[in-house]
Formats: structure tokens, C-alpha cells, sequence
């Protein structure tokens, strides 16, 4: 009823400004400025009066006077959540005034975007506010040496215990405001009377939370952090403009959290083979430090693309998901790779002993060519791993893994079995000393060589 009378009273106006200025008695000469801003005037009015939709879509492109009035000035920011376009200005009035409530009490600042045409929430919270939402999701931060240091959850009553705890802007980084003023915002939930508030969007129920059902409805069109740009500088020149610098894994990891892990593989990359032990009790020191030690479960995690079974409702997630039962893999593990595995090792090391067999035999029978037998041996050797390789794919193939890490775990250990036993018998088949009756031969050849 408000915008209904709001739009007769201004087409009402807008007719008699019309019929008054098409009835004025002629005027004095005006500048060419004035000229054309009265042409401009009683375009827009013409425009208006034969085009009965003009104003509801010129008041969609302009901001609200309504949303003006309850804007107020930030210095900071958090999130930011943004609009659709055309969205109405009861539901934005209704959620501003739901956020900057007794609960959540949030600092919001409304801002339009010319160039998308749609409002946005410029959200933060005061450091009470904060630090009181820190305290409720147990967020722990490092105590001060004297209070025995390590990590504790966070409690108001003991912020001076904490080392930077003399504020929230010291004490909190600009990923965990981000991150508090998020569960802030989900926090604030639908009362009584609110169900139809947000219709014919959305119809709210008592006790839902507003926000992420806005999200889930379309309601929001998006809701995200903002980048601190002080934390922005000092990484990087601290981190891109530096070459022979140790890398700051924990400033990187303060700011972005979610994409530490790259971080952590690039490192794996490097250190895999010589430091994985010593890199094992690094990463446990650094996930206690920086609070991941709290992994998902497997059960959790997405299966492998090339795992096999049948598509069942999961009991964790409640998803359709493969299923393959553990005893058919543990069936086909210890009665068929198993053995085929003996067996493989069986006949490389009897070819292998064989071959050696040969060399010898060759090398005190046969005074010429006595390196034969040992290409022999050598092409030998790279047949095996060739196909043992390819058995040990077709058996870990076969044993249907479900995580990848597993595959991959039980594949290295397969192929390296072959490699353990082989590598040292050819490094002393091509190592062993010339037999002592091929020496002085051996002697002159080499002295007329030269």
C-alpha cells in the first residue's frame, strides 16, 4: 500500500509539473545550460507520463531513498553479501534490520554497485561482539610463555593470557574475522512472525537460520570474504620478491587457511625420498600449530575415479555411493596377489641366480666375449621389472581400492619388492672382478690399447 500510494502521489506530481510548465507564459532568454536542462526536465517527464514503467525501472537503477537513510559509513569490512538484481527493497530493509538486531549485532553498511545494479551488505561486528563469538566456537589461539605457552581455546575472562591479546584487532587475523562474522551471520535465526517476511522467496520457519537458506533460495546472490590488503603487501614482499628467503608457510597459511595444503605439497614434492620421516614429524608439529590436526575421516573423503561396486545410500553421508565389501579384497589380497607375488619373485630370482650361474660358467670356460652374460643379464633384469610391473598393476587392479592413497600405497609396495630383490644382484654381477685366468689378457689388452 506505501509504494502504491508512493507512485500515485509521484505521478500526481509529476502531471502538474508537466501541465504547469506547458502552460508558462514566456520567459526572459536563458543561458544554454539552462536551455538544456529544461528540455531534459520535460523529456523526463514526457517520458514518464506516455511510459507508465519508466519509473519503476529508473528506481530500480537508482538506489533506494529508504536504503540511504539506514546506510551508515564503515571503515572495515569482512564479508560482503550481494544481492540479485530487481530484488525488493522490503526484503533488504527486513534483512538489515534482522543483522544490525540485539542478536547478531552486526555493523552493516549498504552500498550499491552501479555497474551490476544491485545492492550489497558491507558486514563487520564490533570486537566484543567477536571476541565473544571466538570464545563460543573454541577458537584456539597461543598463549603467552609465562602462562606455559601452546594453544588453548579462547575465553574472554583470560584474553590477557594470550599473547597480541590486548584487542581483537591484534589478537585476530583477518582470515578468523572473516570467519567469525560468518557464524555470526548464521547465526541469526527466523522468531515468530518472520515466516512470511521474505515471501514469495522464501518461507521462513521459527528457528531457521536466515542467511544460509537466503543462499540455498537465491534470495543472496553471493556472500564473501574481502581481501586485507596491509597482509596482502607484506606477503608479498615477503614471499614473491624473495628468491633465497625461507618460504612463510605460517603467515600463508594465517591468511588463506583453506590452500595451505598446495604449501604442504610442494614441500612433499621436493623432500619425498630423503627427508619423508623427518618431513612426517614436521607436518604433526605444524598441523598442531595451525589446528588441522582433525582430518576428515576416510569414510568421508570422495572414492577414486576407477573404484568399482555396487551403487548403494551411503550410511555416513546418505549420498548414493560404490560399494565393494572388504572381505572380497582381503579374498582376493591374501589367496591370489599374494602368491602371485611369491611366484614372480620365485622366477626372477631363479633367472636371475641362473644367469649369474652362466656368467661364471662362461667366464672360466670361455676365454672371449665375457661381457655377453652380463647384457644378458641387464636385459634380463629390465624384462622382469617391465612385466612385473605390469602384474603388480593387474593385481592392485584387481584388489578395487577405494582412496587413492591406499592404491597408491599398496602399488609402490608391490613394485618395490622386485626392485629390492634384483638391484642388488645386478649391482654385483656387474661389480664382480675378472676372473684371475682373463687377467693378464685383460692386462695386454689394455697395455696395447693405450
Amino acid at each position: 500500500m506505501d509504494n502504491e500510494s508512493t507512485k500515485h502521489t509521484l505521478g500526481n506530481t509529476d502531471r502538474e509539473d508537466y501541465e504547469s510548465s506547458s502552460q508558462s507564459t514566456p520567459q526572459e532568454p536563458k543561458s544554454f545550460a539552462e536551455f538544456a536542462k529544461d528540455k531534459l526536465d520535460s523529456a523526463g517527464r514526457e517520458l514518464r507520463r506516455r511510459l507508465p514503467m519508466a519509473g519503476q525501472i529508473g528506481a530500480h537503477l537508482m538506489h533506494p531513498r529508504r536504503l540511504l537513510l539506514h546506510s551508515t559509513p564503515t571503515q572495515h569490512t569482512d564479508v560482503v553479501i550481494t544481492f540479485p538484481k530487481g530484488i525488493p527493497d522490503s526484503m533488504l530493509l527486513w534483512l538489515l534490520h534482522k543483522l544490525r538486531g540485539s542478536r547478531p549485532r552486526l555493523r552493516v553498511c549498504v552500498r550499491q554497485h552501479a555497474s551490476a545494479q544491485c545492492s550489497a551488505f558491507y558486514i563487520t561486528a564490533d570486537d566484543d561482539v567477536l571476541l565473544q563469538t571466538a570464545e563460543e566456537v573454541h577458537l584456539p589461539k597461543l598463549l603467552k610463555p609465562e602462562f606455559g605457552g601452546g594453544y588453548k581455546e579462547f575465553t574472554v575472562r583470560d584474553m590477557h593470557c594470550f599473547q597480541k591479546g590486548t584487542s581483537a584487532s591484534e589478537l585476530l587475523n583477518s582470515q578468523e574475522r572473516s570467519a567469525l562474522v560468518k557464524h555470526v551471520l548464521e547465526s541469526a535465526r527466523a522468531e515468530p512472525g518472520d515466516e512470511r517476511a521474505l515471501e514469495p522467496a522464501l518461507v521462513l520457519r521459527p528457528g531457521q537460520s536466515i542467511v544460509p537458506a537466503c543462499v540455498s533460495r537465491g534470495v543472496i546472490a553471493s556472500m564473501f570474504p574481502l581481501h586485507d590488503r596491509k597482509a596482502l603487501a607484506h606477503l608479498r614482499q615477503k614471499w614473491v620478491k624473495t628468491l633465497f628467503t625461507p618460504q612463510p608457510l605460517g603467515t600463508a597459511n594465517e591468511y588463506w587457511k583453506d590452500i595451505a595444503y598446495v604449501l604442504f605439497s610442494l614441500f612433499n614434492v621436493l623432500w619425498a625420498c630423503v627427508y619423508l620421516e623427518t618431513w612426517k614429524r614436521y607436518s604433526n608439529v605444524l598441523a598442531y600449530r595451525w589446528g588441522t590436526l582433525d582430518q576428515r575421516d576416510d569414510l568421508l573423503v570422495e572414492p577414486r575415479p576407477l573404484f568399482q561396486g555396487e551403487m548403494s545410500i551411503s550410511s555416513v553421508t546418505g549420498r548414493p555411493e560404490a560399494q565393494y565389501a572388504a572381505w572380497k579384497r582381503r579374498l582376493w589380497r591374501h589367496c591370489v596377489s599374494f602368491p602371485v607375488i611369491l611366484i614372480c619373485l620365485s622366477v626372477t630370482a631363479l633367472a636371475t641366480f641362473t644367469l649369474l650361474a652362466a656368467q661364471d660358467w662362461w667366464e672360466t670356460r670361455i676365454v672371449y666375449f665375457s661381457w655377453v652374460p652380463r647384457a644378458f643379464l641387464a636385459i634380463l633384469i629390465a624384462l622382469e621389472e617391465e612385466v612385473y610391473s605390469r602384474i603388480a598393476r593387474w593385481l592392485n587392479d584387481k584388489e578395487n581400492y577405494r582412496l587413492e592413497t591406499k592404491y597408491e600405497n599398496h602399488l609402490i609396495v608391490k613394485i618395490a619388492l622386485v626392485c629390492i630383490l634384483v638391484t642388488p644382484l645386478f649391482a654385483a654381477a656387474v661389480t664382480s672382478p675378472i676372473p684371475a685366468r682373463n687377467a693378464p689378457r685383460f692386462a695386454c689388452n689394455t697395455v696395447v690399447t693405450k
